[in-house]
Formats: C-alpha cells, structure tokens, sequence
C-alpha cells in the first residue's frame, strides 16, 4: 500500500457487489492511473527479502495491464460507464421528470450508438499503438471489436425493452 501510495497517490475503490457503480469509479481509476500502476506493481515485483507471492502477484498484474484483451475491454467500458452511471443517478431521484427522463435515455443510446460507430473500431488501433506493436505485427482481430459492438447493441436493447411502456408517463 505504501508504494501505490508513493506512486499513484490515490487509493483504488474497493469492489461491492451491491453498489455496480463503485464499479465504475474503479475502471475509471485503473484506466485513469494505468501508467502508474505499471510503475508501482514493476516496483513491488522488484521489492528484495519479501515473500515469493508478494513479488509473483504484481507480475501477474501487470501482464494483465499490457493484455490487448483486457485493455480493449478497460477502454470499451471507461467510455460507456460514465454515461451509464449519468444515467444511474438521473433516474433514481425522487423527482424525477418524465420528458427529462425520455430525453437522458434518448441521449444515452445516442451515445452508445456513437461508440459503436466510431470508438470502437479506433479504440484497438491505439491500444497496438501505445503497446508499440509494430505495424507488422498487427492482426486485427475482429472478435474484439465485434464483441463490443454486440454489447453496445444489447445495452441498447435492454434501455428499449425496459423503458418501452414510459411513453404514457410523458
């Protein structure tokens, strides 16, 4: 904890299985606070006289950091997330109106929409990018980008399924 502290200078939220929008505050941290959390678990996996697990943990972290996968996953969600937890707050206060309502879920899709279109398809190229995969060496691989693309329709689905019966309230 002392070297997160030293180096990211920010403690990372904790996890509730209950509360899914602290969830959004720790994709947005790692996201945020990437860099520095390379620097802080490559400084813990160096630390000397320590446990074996200590040193082998931050290694496993850290592979995870530099994972196209994971990272493509970390960025897709880092995009979407804070528009989901607007949306979140929005529609659980107490006086809620409905026109302003149908409008932030109007807005909400919009967005999702627009990062199917056009974040997803760039987010890969700069992820090979800032991992300085050499162009060479770049296969895009389209699942990823379609598996995301499936997921921004599913949330759009599920906002057109779960709200289709508010048009009276308006």
């Amino acid at each position: 904890m002392k070297v997160l502290d030293d180096i990211v200078q920010q403690r990372l939220p904790r996890l509730a299985e209950t509360r899914w929008m602290f969830n959004i505050r720790t994709i947005n941290a790692i996201y945020e606070n990437k860099e520095a959390l390379i620097e802080c678990l490559d400084k813990i996996s160096h630390i000397q006289n320590t446990d074996h697990t200590i040193r082998r943990e931050p290694t496993g972290l850290l592979a995870l950091l530099e994972d196209v996968n994971f990272l493509f996953l970390l960025e897709f969600f880092h995009r979407i997330m804070p528009h989901a937890d607007i949306l979140f707050k929005m529609l659980q206060q107490r006086n809620i109106d409905a026109i302003k309502a149908k409008h932030r879920l109007t807005s909400f899709q919009t967005t999702v929409k627009i990062i199917r279109n056009v974040s997803v398809d760039s987010m890969e190229e700069g992820i090979l990018e800032s991992l300085h995969v050499p162009l060479r060496k770049r296969r895009r691989e389209e699942h990823r980008t379609s598996e995301a693309k499936e997921v921004c329709d599913a949330i759009i689905s599920h906002i057109n399924d779960r709200f289709a019966f508010t048009n009276h309230l308006v």
